[in-house]
């Protein structure tokens, strides 16, 4: 039986990584402890991640995969600062090519490298079929999560070409990751930022897509301000490959009541 989506509603529209903008502001940890207050929860609703992101929310509709060994992975986005609960989960739908060889092939599926389940491709899910895998909390990362498709096929033929046309499955668009939120509605636990630890937990490597990064300084800078505020840019730029003109230096007083209701 196909596995039905939650009705759970869509909280955040901008919640895919691609598009984000990230604010970094150079305070003293003073400034930090006294900025932060507690959220409410009208708040928390509208700047929570999606519960539910699809591939068709991703911009990649149905994705084959050809030939006897192949591999597909799909990015989405994080938990942010927000607690995850013990339900999430992914559920996976997906047809192939009626002639491979069911006792031969199969697709294996991972979360974040983790292998989760191996789903045979046969007889029964030939023209589709649904596949519901938990996702356990502590495997689910803060900023962006991986998902990827392992196939091994085959027809079984002798002699067979490792790139024949009957070798394929697909991975259609309506296939989604949803997270089970500790909270409901979702309430942010907010944290200090530790530059020590720069260019992370800021960033990490391994997100294939760029996003523009603002960098916050005072009204009034200091030397020290801007020299902090250069230093942060460039290393961006050569540690996390990031492009130089991708990062952008800005007086805290220029940000828009729109950039700094979407950032944390």
């Amino acid at each position: 039986m196909k596995a039905q989506r939650s009705r759970a509603p869509r909280w955040w529209a901008g919640a895919l990584i691609a598009t984000a903008v990230v604010v970094f502001t150079l305070v003293a940890p003073s400034d930090f402890a006294g900025a932060q207050t507690e959220p409410d929860e009208t708040q928390a609703v509208k700047e929570a991640p999606e519960r539910i992101t699809t591939l068709d929310d991703l911009g990649f509709g149905d994705s084959a995969a050809f030939g006897a060994a192949a591999q597909l992975d799909f990015f989405f986005s994080g938990s942010g600062d927000y607690e995850i609960g013990d339900g999430s989960r992914l559920v996976v739908d997906l047809t192939h090519s009626n002639l491979l060889d069911p006792e031969q092939s199969a697709v294996a599926v991972a979360f974040n490298d983790r292998p989760l389940r191996a789903i045979q491709l046969d007889e029964t899910n030939i023209t589709g079929g649904s596949y519901e895998i938990a996702v356990p909390a502590d495997l689910i990362e803060e900023d962006f999560n991986k998902l990827s498709f392992t196939f091994n096929m085959t027809t079984g033929l002798f002699c067979e070409s490792s790139a024949g046309a009957a070798l394929f499955a697909t991975i259609l668009g309506s296939t989604f990751f949803e997270m089970d939120f500790a909270d409901d509605p979702p309430i942010p636990v907010l944290q200090d930022p530790n530059l020590s630890q720069y260019p992370y937990p800021f960033f990490r490597p391994g997100y294939p897509i760029v996003a523009p990064v603002i960098i916050g300084i005072p009204d009034n800078p200091t030397g020290d301000d801007l020299t902090a505020a250069y230093q942060l840019a460039t290393g961006l730029a050569t540690r996390v490959f990031f492009e130089l003109d991708l990062v952008r230096i800005r007086r805290v007083n220029t940000l828009t009541d729109d950039e700094l209701r979407r950032h944390q």
